[in-house]
This record gives C-alpha cells, structure tokens and sequence, in this order.
C-alpha cells in the first residue's frame, strides 16, 4: 500500500518538527560521546598515562591575524590512540576514511589488495614482551632476501601494518593484520600463494627469533570479503564504541575483548585482576606504533 503525496508530506513536517523539539532522543553519537567521556573521567583515578587526565581541557589562546589580537578557546586533546576512550575513537576513525580511500584508489588504478593476519604462539607472559617479540619476527623478515624477492616478483608495491590487542584477565592476545597492496590486478590465486609464501617465511623468522610454536597453516588470509568501509570498520575496530555492548554481561570476563570495551567492563565492575591486565596494556603500548605503513606509502587523494 502506498501513501499519497499529501500524507508524505505531512510525515516529514512531523518529522522534521519532532527533531527540532527539546523532547528529541539524544542521538546515539551524542549518546556515545556522553559515555566516552564518563568513561575517560572514571579511569582517571587508575591510569598511568598522564596526558588522559588533561584530555579534552578548554585552553584560551591568544591569535594575531592582521595586526590585530584575539583571544580564541581551543580544546586540548591527548590523541592517545592506545588508552584514551574519547581519542582513540576519533584516531581510528580518521585512519580508517583514509585507508578507504588508500584502498579505493588503488583498485582504480588497476591494482590489487589481499590482507593476513600474522601471529605468534600465546605464552604466559607480560604483554609487553608480547609486543617485543611481534617486532622481532616481523624485523627479521624483513630483512631476509626471500622477502624481498617475494615482494618484487608478486609486484607487492606497499602494505598497512595494524598492530591488535585482545585483552583478557587470563590472557592477551597482540597480532598483526597486514593490508597487502599489489600493483597489477591479480587472481586470488596468485595473492593466496604470496601469503603462504610469507607465513612460511614468518614462521623461519619466529625460530631464528626464538619463538617457537609458530604454524604458518595458522596465519590466515584471504580477500576483503565485505565492503572497503566495512573492511576497514573492521580493521580499526579499537576505537569503535558500541552502545549496544554491555560492561556488566557476566560473560565477559571469560572473553577476550579489544581494549576499549576491556576498560568499560573493568571500569563498570573495578574487577582488580582485570585492573593489573589494563595497566599492564598501558606499559606496553606506550611509544608503541599501532598503525604502521610501508616507506612511501600512498594514500589516495580524499
């Protein structure tokens, strides 16, 4: 059944009347950006990082344009895209616009993306060295001569690095999606033999590192499978702040989770033991580079 064009247009006046009134629901941005910040205000009396504390503080500054002063209020903001709720929301979010477009030009120029995920065996131990030996592995194959034969026969021209934390009381999970870029068109063949190629070649460099375990059937990859936007909604999932995700679900303590919906549950429960794994996140990602491209790598014009 269909309306007439009389009622159409009323429904979008009420509509339009309903939104612009003081009894409008709070828009679920508006909504999010509230908790983030109750969020980031909570953890200030727990966090090691000094810059969340300060996050988001009114500074008057004075500008001169033209010979003529005026004083102008600036919002400060850390831009800590580890540990800060309302930061790492923003932070991924940008690099996520940018790598869609990084990704959508590319493949307008005829070119070609696979993306892996490379990991290393779960020990018992801090993540902090959990990180380490992730650079160590990764460093190491670089290096290798095999590498960069691989990368000038398959015409691999640039790749995206994005370090993941999953955090967990029990354990911490960090691992590697790699973003692969080829320069000509592809079959999924010919990427799928690229990727075997360098999960074998991780796994050399994991034993030469000392990190034994490592399995390259494990190493998974494969084509964007979903949409460039969903894809990277994905990839820089961090920053993401679900409203629909509940901090006191029972389950999640028996869960890995990504570190922003980790602070949530402990900031919602003041759990002690998930207060040690948080701040032993926080020493491990400071001076850590989460995102990493390639040298030279090309982003797209936006």
């Amino acid at each position: 059944m269909t309306r007439s064009s009389s009622e159409s247009k009323a429904g979008k006046e009420q509509k339009s009347i309903y939104l612009s009134t003081s009894t409008s629901p709070t828009s679920n941005a508006a909504l999010a950006k509230k908790e983030i910040e109750s969020l980031r205000i909570a953890m200030c009396s727990f966090t090691s990082i000094r810059g969340v504390t300060s996050c988001g503080m009114k500074l008057l500054l004075v500008k001169v344009s033209l010979g003529k002063r005026e004083v102008v209020e600036v919002t400060d903001h850390c831009k800590n895209k580890h540990v800060c709720p309302s930061c790492m929301n923003y932070q991924y979010w940008k690099f996520g616009k940018r790598l869609g477009v990084a990704i959508g030009s590319w493949l307008d120029l005829g070119g070609a993306v696979f993306t892996q995920t490379l990991t290393l065996p779960n020990r018992n131990k801090k993540l902090i060295y959990k990180h380490e030996d992730l650079a160590r592995v990764w460093t190491a194959m670089g290096k290798t001569k095999r590498y960069s034969s691989l990368k000038r026969k398959s015409g691999m021209k640039q790749s995206l690095r994005v370090l993941e934390d999953v955090l967990g009381i029990k354990y911490s999970f960090p691992h590697f999606h790699l973003t692969w870029f080829f320069q000509e068109r592809l079959q999924i063949q010919e990427m799928e033999a690229f990727s075997r190629e360098v999960a074998q070649l991780w796994q050399l460099s994991a034993d030469k590192c000392g990190v034994r375990g490592v399995q390259s059937v494990q190493q998974w990859s494969g084509p964007i499978q979903s949409s460039i936007t969903g894809y990277c909604n994905y990839l820089f999932k961090h920053g993401y702040f679900d409203l629909n995700f509940q901090p006191k679900d029972p389950g999640n303590s028996n869960r890995g989770l990504k570190p922003l919906d980790y602070l949530r549950v402990l900031v919602a429960t003041g759990d002690y033991e998930m207060l040690k794994t948080w701040l032993d996140y926080e020493q491990a990602t400071s001076h850590r580079h989460r995102i990493q491209p390639s040298k030279g790598f090309q982003w797209g014009k936006e």
